[in-house]
């Protein structure tokens, strides 16, 4: 009995060793460009197209944001209108303060406040969202990447986790808009 406990413990030591080197660290980004300024990136009108997966990785959900973002000195404010292919909406307006490489976040749906740090053209957000479904609402844990792909553009992914299982995964392209 000793015996098989000890090799559990083992295999469950190499999986967790695995699974750790397997993460991307924002340190991966040091010496890439262009170096993301959300506080640029973020400022003036925006457009994003994106869609929601389970966690089996099938399209549970497609949708729209029009987006307009503000920053007066170090704090922004933006404005995120979501329209999904059902027809419903949703609005989420951030309050972000920016301090260096380093941000923090709030809006009505977010529990607390968002942390994030830049590094190179990459960004990590996180933060917990309390997130409606058609039957309830339930809190749920967001892990954002950001990657900015050239002045106009940046790809966000983020991880949906709750008890610390991926339950599913969001994907948008971002543009900012020319007035």
């Amino acid at each position: 009995m000793y015996r098989l406990m000890l090799i559990r413990s083992f295999f469950i030591l190499l999986i967790s060793l695995s699974i750790g080197a397997c993460s991307t660290s924002l340190k991966d980004y040091t010496s890439t460009e262009p170096k993301i300024e959300l506080d640029q990136f973020l400022n003036g009108p925006l457009k994003a197209w994106g869609v929601v997966e389970n966690r089996s990785g099938k399209i549970t959900n497609r949708f729209v944001v029009d987006m307009e973002g503000s920053w007066t000195n170090n704090v922004g404010t933006l404005k995120e209108y979501f329209t999904y292919d059902d027809g419903r909406q949703e609005t989420r307006i951030w309050t972000i303060d920016k301090n260096g490489d380093r941000y923090t976040g709030t809006a009505a749906d977010v529990i607390g406040e968002a942390k994030g740090e830049s590094n190179g053209f990459a960004f990590t957000w996180y933060y917990t969202l309390r997130l409606k479904t058609k039957s309830r609402t339930i809190n749920v844990q967001l892990k954002d990447w950001i990657y900015q792909i050239d002045d106009n553009v940046v790809i966000n992914t983020a991880d949906i986790k709750k008890f610390g299982i991926t339950v599913g995964k969001v994907t948008l392209f971002i543009q900012r808009q020319t007035s």
